[in-house]
């Protein structure tokens, strides 16, 4: 059973931001990340199976927590940061 967090969004932001969290997502996001390197976010919505829409408000909130850059360069890439790193460390340490 995925582990779910409340964010605390204003009304005009949910749109952005996933106002729902699965804590499952977080960790498929990042481990792929740290597995792959820089990816577009085509491809990591498909290695993390999730709908390019739902991937763009996680990428988001990653983004806005410093766990993620998304860099522009003939397309959108995102690539982890070492704050990134070290979470997803702790993740994959308590599997």
């Amino acid at each position: 059973m995925k582990s779910k967090l409340e964010s605390v969004l204003s009304t005009d932001k949910k749109k952005l931001y996933a106002t729902t969290i699965s804590i499952d997502v977080l960790r498929r996001m990042l481990a792929t990340l740290h597995e792959n390197g820089r990816l577009n976010r085509t491809n990591l919505a498909g290695k993390t199976g999730l709908n390019y829409g739902n991937c763009i408000k996680y990428l988001n909130l990653l983004q806005l927590l410093g766990w993620i850059e998304v860099i522009y360069n003939d397309g959108y890439y995102v690539t982890i940061t070492q704050v990134g790193l070290d979470i997803a460390e702790r993740f994959m340490n308590h599997l």
